[in-house]
Parts: C-alpha cells; sequence; structure tokens
C-alpha cells in the first residue's frame, strides 16, 4: 500500500482468498483419516484373532476362510488408504497452486504498474519477493493441517470408542446365592455382528454341579 494502492488492494484480496481456501480445507481429510484408523484397527484385530487361534483354524480347515478374509480386509483398507492420500494430496496441490498464482498475481500487478509508470523495476522485485514472503506462512499453515488432520483423524476415532455403549442391556442385579449355581439359557441370540449371529435361539438348563 505504500508504495501503489493497487498493489496492495491486489495482494489483499488474494491473501484473503488463500486464507478463505485454507480454512475451508481445514477438515477435508478427517473422516477419511477416520476411516482409515477403523479399517487399520479391523486389519490388525482379525491377523491377532487369526494368529491366537491358527491350530483351531487348521483343525477346522478353515485356512483358505481367514485367507480370503485377510485378502478382502487388506484390499478395503487400501482402498481407504488411497482415498484420505488422495485428501491429504489436495492440500499438497492446493499448497503449490496457491504459490503458483500468488506470484502469477504479483507479476501481473508489477507488469501493469510497471508499463503504467508507475513502478520501477526494483518496485516490481520487490512486490513479487513480499507476495513469497506473505505465501510462506500460507504453506507452513497447509502443511500443518495436513499433521492437524491426522491427529483429528485419530482423536475423533479415540472419541467415538470411549462413547460406545454394550448392546447388552443391564440384568436385574440379582445377588448371587451360596455354593454351587444352575444356569439357565431362555432363547439366547449372540452375534459380532447383528447380520452373522453366532449363537441362534439357544435354550437349555444346566443343573448345579453338572
Amino acid at each position: 500500500f505504500f508504495e501503489d494502492w493497487r498493489a496492495g488492494v491486489g495482494l489483499t484480496v488474494f491473501v484473503g482468498l488463500a486464507l478463505l481456501i485454507t480454512f475451508r480445507l481445514r477438515t477435508i481429510a478427517v473422516p477419511h483419516m477416520k476411516a482409515t484408523r477403523e479399517e487399520s484397527a479391523n486389519m490388525f484385530g482379525f491377523l491377532e484373532e487369526g494368529l491366537s487361534g491358527a491350530e483351531d483354524i487348521r483343525a477346522s480347515r478353515a485356512q483358505f476362510f481367514v485367507l480370503r478374509q485377510f485378502y478382502e480386509r487388506t484390499r478395503n483398507w487400501l482402498k481407504k488408504e488411497l482415498k484420505s492420500a488422495f485428501m491429504i494430496n489436495i492440500l499438497v496441490i492446493t499448497s503449490s497452486m496457491l504459490w503458483a498464482i500468488g506470484n502469477a498475481t504479483a507479476l501481473g500487478i508489477g507488469a501493469y504498474l510497471f508499463y503504467q509508470e508507475a513502478f520501477s523495476l526494483g518496485a516490481v522485485y520487490m512486490i513479487v519477493h513480499y507476495t513469497n514472503m506473505l505465501l510462506a506462512p500460507i504453506n507452513h499453515i497447509m502443511f500443518q493441517l495436513e499433521d492437524l488432520q491426522k491427529a483429528g483423524a485419530s482423536v475423533e476415532r479415540v472419541s467415538e470408542l470411549g462413547q460406545m455403549q454394550s448392546k447388552l442391556g443391564p440384568g436385574r442385579g440379582d445377588a448371587l446365592g451360596e455354593g454351587r449355581l444352575s444356569v439357565r439359557f431362555d432363547r439366547v441370540t449372540f452375534g459380532y455382528a447383528e447380520e452373522e449371529p453366532v449363537l441362534k435361539d439357544v435354550d437349555f438348563t444346566l443343573g448345579a454341579g453338572r
């Protein structure tokens, strides 16, 4: 603004738009990073369960079933990793585009004012140099946003896990009696996923000491 109000207005508008774009992109990758974290947890849980139950898997000849599950989980994990990486790369690409647009804006303003004989070549260089000084912190903000989105996805994932409630309702709270107890299963259905019950309508009585 001290050199020329037109240069000041042009660069102010550019920086305002750059910051607005940065603000709009601040959470673009968080849902995808969260999905990646979830798929990663599912994968490592599956591996732990498979390795700890290797003998049972071999005994029941379920190797091919487990391997198919492994391939499907790996494919799903890869898809989500690629999608989250693409979203993160949007920040990097946007940063490069802002750098290019900023320099083009500065050169355009400088050339216009130079041909209007309002600027010297030194003043044109100064405008370009000032523009790069303005762009440097914006680029740093972009890279910080990348780390913040990764951390934000992890925080949201941990928060969701902390808020999960058991689908099993509370019991009647009757006190257990002394000595041996009998057990009664009354149409018990259970599954780790609703669509795949492990137990279905199990109904039996096991007497005390049996």
